[in-house]
């Protein structure tokens, strides 16, 4: 690193909050179209950046616990046992200790630290190639991505996991519960290739809504232990007026996914409009 960008990086961290703040109004203004009032906070992406805006300036050593997948595990058992926990083969924090010739035939590898980085073990595999984008990962601040500033205080590390099986096309399929004071209110169903946006309320009826474009229409059938991941997600989720909670359904098996507290970062805009205000009320006591 040369002295100017050496200075450069000095200088971001120096001015991080501010940086940080700017960075979030401007970007709220250009995915809404509308300036952020914090006088009138009341729609959902409101909230979240409301979120965002005192993490970024007081931090969140409880966030940035529970956003870590490799400490919330502590959380995820203390909470609603061992069980609900996929497998852990391998954690540490050099790549290149990973042990590959005993890595079972399928299985994901990912960072503690960051967002959609999976990589999936199935059959053959380049090892350089794969402690070359790890060593990668575990080296990128993702503060500078989003400015969420929790993922900031997560010291990297690589997680190995066991690969989830539901036996659907393009899954495992992901069920992501938002919770509000601890009571899962909408149950968005996702898969892996993010081609299914579906909404359901706690009773399973179909929501009018989505915020991702080019979806297709999916009606997916209602699990039969519904009662059980809602469960699992009102445990997890208790003390916090939201969090997101995802979970994996395999076989009738509830497994944990992640913690999110800002979701998106808050860029996601609710089609129809009027949908960002209806779920901003699930959210009583944003902070």
């Amino acid at each position: 690193m040369d002295l100017k960008e050496a200075w450069r990086t000095l200088r971001r961290r120096l001015n991080r909050r501010a940086i940080g703040e700017a960075q979030l109004m401007k970007r709220y203004q250009k995915v809404h179209s509308r300036p952020f009032d914090p006088a009138h906070v009341e729609r959902f992406t409101e909230k979240v950046l409301q979120r965002m805006l005192v993490v970024n300036r007081r931090g969140n050593a409880l966030y940035s616990r529970l956003s870590d997948k490799y400490a919330v595990r502590d959380y995820v058992r203390e909470k609603v046992g061992e069980a609900h926990l996929v497998d852990l083969i391998w954690s540490g924090t050099d790549p290149r200790r990973i042990p590959f010739d005993r890595l079972p035939p399928k299985c994901v590898i990912k960072t503690n630290n960051g967002s959609g980085g999976n990589i999936l073990i199935d059959g053959a595999f380049d090892r350089d190639e794969i402690v070359a984008r790890l060593t990668e990962w575990l080296g990128k601040d993702y503060y500078w991505i989003d400015h969420e500033y929790h993922y900031a205080k997560i010291k990297p590390r690589v997680v190995i996991e066991a690969y989830l099986d539901d036996g659907q096309e393009n899954g495992p399929l992901d069920y992501k519960l938002w919770c509000f004071d601890g009571v899962p209110q909408l149950v968005q169903v996702n898969d892996c290739r993010h081609g299914i946006n579906a909404f359901y309320d706690r009773d399973w009826t179909l929501l009018p809504f989505r915020y991702r474009d080019n979806q297709k229409d999916f009606d997916m059938p209602r699990p039969a232990n519904l009662d059980r991941l809602l469960e699992v997600g009102a445990r997890l989720s208790e003390g916090f007026d939201f969090v997101r909670v995802d979970l994996y359904n395999v076989h009738g098996q509830v497994y944990f996914g992640e913690m999110t507290f800002t979701p998106l970062g808050g860029r996601m805009r609710f089609r129809p409009d009027e949908w960002d205000l209806t779920v901003g009320r699930f959210w009583q006591q944003a902070n």
